[in-house]
């Protein structure tokens, strides 16, 4: 697929360039732990990576590492970044969303508090958030292994396979809110406690552990930016949305 897709094999060599460098300084902590140079109680990710073990009780080799360090990225960062390109994406066009959103920066910042008390009191963000991620998920589907042998709706599928959940599709079913009403972007949905399913963080034994800190990540960065830069849609840019970038 490389010599036909050319974003995608511009992509595997940024891939391989990240694990090249990410093993550089797994082996350099590695050294600075052995030397000393390092405590053997340092917290930081690398370190945690390097003492952890696997359910086999085998400790992790440096490809393993950058490979962890790989999902680390992507995971808590470039989703977070997509999500926060589809907020800004939705807000800016609808005027009315955004002067909400802005006079709820302007009160919880002149009640005072540091930021992270203050993104506790950002209810209506947090309800544009909850519905940005259900509208446009950052990430459209997971893959998961069939653990029985499964039949859906005239499908037979055996236990092993490998199958593919629609994230996007299933968000959007009209079986996903009460009113039925998944393909429209509806933020207040939420703040009348309505019950959504969405699936963008997963659900059961595979839900996102990270899904809180998520929000205060993206509460933080979004406040921040609301709070110093006016945003306005330029006339005539084309906001459709692309599900794989070509360049």
């Amino acid at each position: 697929p490389t010599k036909l897709w050319p974003s995608f094999r511009a992509g595997m060599e940024a891939r391989d360039n990240i694990i090249r460098e990410g093993t550089g300084l797994v082996q350099q902590r590695r050294q600075e732990l052995a030397a000393g140079t390092v405590s053997a109680k340092r917290r930081d990710v690398i370190s945690l990576l390097i003492g952890a073990r696997t359910e086999e009780g085998e400790l992790m080799g440096d490809a393993e590492i950058a490979n962890e360090l790989i999902m680390l990225i992507f995971a808590a960062f470039d989703t977070s970044a997509t999500t926060a390109t589809n907020f800004l994406t939705e807000v800016v066009q609808r005027p009315e969303l955004m002067a909400k959103l802005l006079a709820e920066q302007a009160r919880v910042e002149n009640e005072g508090g540091t930021m992270a008390e203050q993104v506790e009191e950002m209810s209506e963000m947090e309800a544009v958030l909850k519905e940005v991620l259900r509208f446009r998920p950052p990430a459209a589907g997971v893959f998961r292994r069939c653990v029985k042998d499964t039949e859906f709706q005239g499908y037979r599928i055996p236990a092993g396979q490998r199958v593919s959940a629609g994230i996007w599709l299933s968000n959007r079913q009209k079986t996903i809110t009460p009113k039925g009403d998944g393909e429209s972007f509806c933020p207040m949905r939420y703040m009348d406690k309505a019950a959504v399913n969405s699936l963008t963080f997963g659900m059961g034994e595979h839900q996102c552990i990270g899904g809180r800190l998520a929000f205060k990540m993206l509460k933080t960065y979004l406040a921040t930016f609301l709070r110093k830069f006016n945003v306005t849609l330029e006339a005539g840019q084309d906001l459709k949305y692309v599900f794989v970038p070509t360049h």
